[in-house]
C-alpha cells in the first residue's frame, strides 16, 4: 500500500476500540494499563531523540522553530477537539492523544519525505 504502518495502525486500534467497541484497553487490561501507556510514550520519546541530527538542525533553524512551536500548539489542539468531539473522549484523554499524535508525527511524515524527493532545506526541516 506504500502508507506509513502508523496510519494503519492508528485506524485499526480507533476502530476497534472507540467506534466499534469490540476491546476496551481500561477493562481488558486492568490496573496495568496506565503503567503501559506511560512506558509507551517514554520509549516513543526515547526512540525520537536518538533518531535526530543536531548538525541538520542548526541548518534549518528557523524552519524547526516554526515547527516545534506553531506547528505543536495548532497540531495538539486541532487533534485534540477532534478526538473529543468525533470520538468522544474526555478532554484529558483527548489532550493526551493529541500530544502522541503529535510525538508520533515524525514517523508517519519521515517515509513520506523520502518518496517526495524534496530539495535540501525543506528536507532538513
Amino acid at each position: 500500500m506504500q502508507i506509513p504502518a502508523i496510519i494503519l495502525l492508528s485506524l485499526n486500534g480507533l476502530l476497534v476500540s472507540p467506534v466499534l467497541g469490540i476491546f476496551r484497553p481500561s477493562e481488558a487490561l486492568g490496573d496495568v494499563y496506565q503503567p503501559l501507556i506511560n512506558l509507551a510514550v517514554a520509549a516513543i520519546l526515547f526512540e525520537g531523540g536518538l533518531s535526530l541530527h543536531f548538525a541538520e538542525l542548526r541548518q534549518a533553524a528557523s524552519g524547526v522553530n516554526r515547527l516545534v512551536t506553531i506547528a505543536v500548539a495548532l497540531s495538539l489542539g486541532l487533534t485534540a477537539v477532534a478526538a473529543h468531539w468525533i470520538g468522544g473522549l474526555s478532554w484529558a484523554v483527548a489532550l493526551i492523544f493529541g500530544a502522541i499524535m503529535i510525538v508520533t508525527g515524525p514517523k508517519v511524515i519521515l517515509p513520506l519525505l523520502r518518496q517526495a524527493r524534496l530539495k535540501r532545506a525543506p528536507r532538513l526541516i
